[in-house]
């Protein structure tokens, strides 16, 4: 039959899809939150203890990342540590205020002698012994009784000296370092032996460090804190004495360490870089990370590429115990950890699973009045866990009569799930999320180390209706989500009414690639040329009543499967995110033109 020219415009409804899992491991070898603790301006770690200064307030944790206390209650944008000793800035009113205990907190003092100082802006703290550092807008003021009071009216390192910008100073009890960036007499890191006024040397003159972070007695190392390529990170094993650049591998191109933190032989960071867009003719910045470097051995590894807080993380922690805890916090978001479990690797640090991991779905497509489930089928070699979710897509089509146009939305919704890391199994049965339409299944798989799979593994099934009722004109769609290789058959069969059955991949595409309009009782059957999601559309034609029917379907499962990407195992709690290159249905462009026209009763499109 022929329908008269339609075009076809979706607005997708998209329902957050969202799930919170209790995992078996608790957090263990995963990039897992935080509870209870956001917002963190800086870490600071005494052994096992993590400090945690936050806009909410001073927070304490004793190696527990998911126990923490909130010890102070203003705003607290610094914090540093030795032992029991801890030094903090506040924010009160508009005035930075520092404060101190020896005492890990059972006793607060304010710290004398920075008042007119801090009113002028705290930048960094550092304590070690006997000795505080403070640098503030005009410079290095010194402690000599542990942080108590600074009695100089006069910075020991001036801000002015060489025009210096002073952001970052570190000690270890003896020797001091300052570092900063800009002015026009260079920029780089300062040492003294002692701190005193008049001791202190330029040593590196080159490259922008602005945030320096120490472990031990003798080892530091140096970073930028915000910029892009140009300045790099430097390495000191004497205590500031002398400085050798770290290896541009990370990004393998020049860039800058972001706010490192160094453990033992260890750096955390992220590393930033720019490349040039010829297209634009300006550098792009591309922000790689969280890294973790060993200065050992000389390797480096991106721990997770899709790290959620990648772009803004800045504030980052290492706690050295024998199972090593990592730390990394988005300035203005949640806090995730990490845990080695059983220590740090001995040869370099491989994430990568032994394993190539597939799910398939049966049946693939199904029309009944009561589909309820179906079975899943797991494939993943040396996959020693998995976890389930099930993204449930409904189509809603009509046509408008006022203007020909084909209208519809799109609701996604979260259907069910495995409530968590389940052990690996080959074979599930699947209750269903209860409605005909797109039921797709993202599945991640892990190996006893916890490495895990890129959550792109996928697979689905689509439900129809056995039974249909359409009136003249009216319009039923679904997406179907199918893999290359795979030949899909639907039929109708009624004495009333006309369904012409119509295919597009993608859905956007315009044109159909496919359709069967002839007879009242159509057969549609076509193979999938690419792997995604494809659109099914039953139109009831115009004239000839109602259609009071039933649909038919089955497939033949012929594609051949592709690996799974891979990185380091990430607890999946937030919005389910395909890989780019396959989006599912809500994030397919929300305009889309698809034309019927003559041509379809022909089969010759030279008519458009």
């Amino acid at each position: 039959m022929r329908l008269f020219p339609i075009s076809f415009l979706i607005s997708a409804v998209l329902v957050a899809v969202c799930a919170a899992p209790d995992t078996v491991f608790s957090g263990d070898g995963y990039w897992s939150p935080a509870p209870g603790i956001s917002d963190v301006n800086e870490f600071a770690v005494c052994g096992t203890t993590v400090y945690a200064a936050t806009e909410n307030g001073l927070y304490r944790s004793f190696g527990d990342p998911e126990a923490w206390t909130r010890l102070r209650t203003n705003y607290t944008s610094q914090v540093a540590c030795e032992g029991s000793k801890v030094i903090w800035v506040e924010i009160i009113g508009i005035v930075d205020t520092v404060f101190l205990s020896h005492d890990n907190l059972q006793t607060v003092a304010a710290v004398n002698g920075l008042d007119g100082a801090a009113g002028t802006g705290i930048r960094d703290l550092a304590i070690a012994g006997d000795l505080a550092l403070a640098t503030t807008l005009w410079g290095v003021y010194r402690s000599t009784d542990g942080g108590f009071n600074f009695p100089s009216a006069y910075p020991v390192l001036w801000e002015s000296s060489g025009e210096y910008q002073l952001t970052a100073v570190w000690t270890n009890g003896a020797d001091c370092v300052a570092a900063g960036s800009g002015g026009s007499a260079g920029w780089g890191i300062w040492h003294s032996p002692s701190g005193d006024t008049g001791t202190w040397v330029n040593l590196l003159t080159a490259g922008g460090q602005s945030w320096l972070s120490g472990s031990g007695s003798s080892t530091i190392i140096s970073g930028d804190r915000y910029s892009g390529a140009g300045p790099v990170g430097y390495l000191s094993t004497d205590a500031g004495l002398s400085w050798t650049q770290l290896p541009l591998s990370w990004g393998a191109t020049d860039g800058s360490y972001q706010r490192p933190f160094i453990s033992e032989t260890r750096i955390l960071s992220k590393y930033v870089h720019e490349i040039f867009d010829p297209g634009t003719g300006q550098f792009i910045t591309v922000t790689d990370g969280p890294f973790l470097y060993d200065t050992a051995t000389g390797i480096g590894n991106d721990l997770d590429p899709s790290f959620a807080s990648e772009a803004e993380f800045r504030n980052q922690a290492m706690v050295e115990t024998a199972d090593p805890l990592m730390l990394i916090a988005d300035h203005q978001g949640p806090v995730y950890w990490f845990r080695v479990p059983g220590g740090w690797p001995q040869s370099g640090f491989d994430f990568t699973p032994p394993f190539s991991p597939r799910l398939n779905a049966t049946p693939r497509l199904a029309a009944a009045p009561s589909q309820l489930s179906v079975n899943l089928y797991p494939t993943a070699g040396d996959a020693t866990w998995m976890y389930l979710i099930e993204v449930f897509d409904s189509l809603q089509l009509a046509i408008d009569p006022g203007t020909g146009f084909l209208t519809g939305s799109l609701t996604t919704q979260v259907g069910p799930s495995t409530n968590g890391w389940t052990a690996y199994s080959t074979s599930l049965a699947w209750d269903l999320y209860p409605g005909n339409g797109t039921h797709t299944f993202y599945a991640w798989f892990a190996d006893a180390a916890g490495n895990m799979t890129d959550p792109a593994v996928r697979s689905g099934t689509t439900t129809l209706p056995s039974n249909l009722y359409l009136d003249s004109n009216g319009c039923w769609g679904v997406w179907l989500y199918a893999e290359t290789g795979e030949t899909f058959t639907i039929g109708t069969s009624s004495f009333t009414g006309d369904i012409d059955i119509y295919h597009w991949n993608p859905p956007g595409s315009g044109y159909c690639d496919d359709w069967a309009n002839g007879a009242s009782n159509d057969s549609l059957s076509f193979t999938a040329a690419n792997t995604g999601y494809h659109l099914i559309l039953l139109h009831n034609y115009p004239g000839v009543g109602a259609f009071d029917g039933t649909v038919t379907a089955s497939d033949t499962l012929e594609a051949a499967g592709g690996g799974a990407h891979s990185r380091i195992k990430v607890d999946p709690i937030s919005t389910v995110e395909p890989r780019a290159d396959d989006l599912p249905p809500y994030a397919e462009s929300p305009a889309a033109s698809l034309i019927f026209g003559d041509g379809f009763e022909s089969g010759d499109l030279s008519a458009w």
